[in-house]
Formats: C-alpha cells, sequence, structure tokens
C-alpha cells in the first residue's frame, strides 16, 4: 500500500493538474502513471525510514503531504517547478530527521509504546557483583 493515494493527490493539488501530470495529453489521470510516481516515492521515503521502523509500517502512519510531493516531484520530471522542487526537498528534510531521530512519526494507537527498530539495538551490560560493599567493609 502507498503512502499517498490518488485522492489525496487531487486534494493536494487538484484534479486538473493530476490529469495534466499523468494523462500526456488526455482528458482522465492515468492510474498507472500515478501508481509509478507512489511506487518511486515509496521506495525513497523506505529507504529513509528503514534506518528507524520496521517495514512496513505497523502502528505508525506517514504523513501523506510529505508522500505527495515526493509524488509530485517525480511526475513533473524535467518540468519541475520551484514550488515542487522547495516541496520535495522539505520532504526529504523531514526524511532526514525521522532518520536521525530528530523527528518520529505519529503513532496510529495500534503499536506498542515507543518500540522503534532501534530500541532493539542498544547495548547492555552484566557484571559481577561488587567486591567491596557497604556491608562488607563495616565488618571490618
Amino acid at each position: 500500500m502507498s503512502y499517498a493515494t490518488q485522492q489525496a493527490m487531487v486534494d493536494t493539488f487538484g484534479q486538473a493538474q493530476i490529469v495534466q501530470v499523468t494523462s500526456r495529453g488526455g482528458t482522465d489521470i492515468d492510474t498507472a502513471v500515478l501508481a509509478r510516481a507512489f511506487e518511486d516515492a515509496d521506495q525513497l521515503i523506505d529507504s529513509y525510514l528503514a534506518e528507524r521502523y520496521a517495514l512496513p509500517l505497523a502502528g505508525r502512519a506517514f504523513p501523506v503531504r510529505q508522500a505527495c510531493d515526493i509524488a509530485m516531484y517525480y511526475l513533473l520530471g524535467t518540468r519541475v517547478t520551484e514550488s515542487a522542487q522547495t516541496r520535495y526537498e522539505q520532504a526529504l528534510g523531514f526524511l532526514r530527521d525521522v532518520a536521525r531521530g530528530v523527528a518520529s512519526l505519529p503513532s496510529d494507537g495500534t503499536d506498542a509504546p515507543a518500540q522503534d527498530k532501534q530500541d532493539g539495538d542498544l547495548v547492555q551490560s552484566v557484571s559481577s557483583p561488587p567486591v567491596f560493599s557497604a556491608d562488607a567493609l563495616r565488618d571490618y
């Protein structure tokens, strides 16, 4: 399942713009072209999320706006506008922040609290009991 949907793209950019960038002159949205952009965006997003989260995401919601911005960037190709470039770079900045742990994905309430992928990678040490303890020293 993609992070973005056709409806989210229409809600974000408008039906006319989605038709324009997918149909190559037609009057309807080319769902195959849109699906390819979603796939490319998902792969990029997953490459960042894999640093902190088990994939596919379970119990976490990826912000749809960033997914739409990345998909639109791919749809525009060589026709990228300054606005689309800025939105794409902001989405990448968010992904970098998530990968570094500066930002996190919101929980949808179905996951275990604070169980990011990195939690299981913590170093633990075990040592033997101390030779000199307060009780042992009192006996002297």
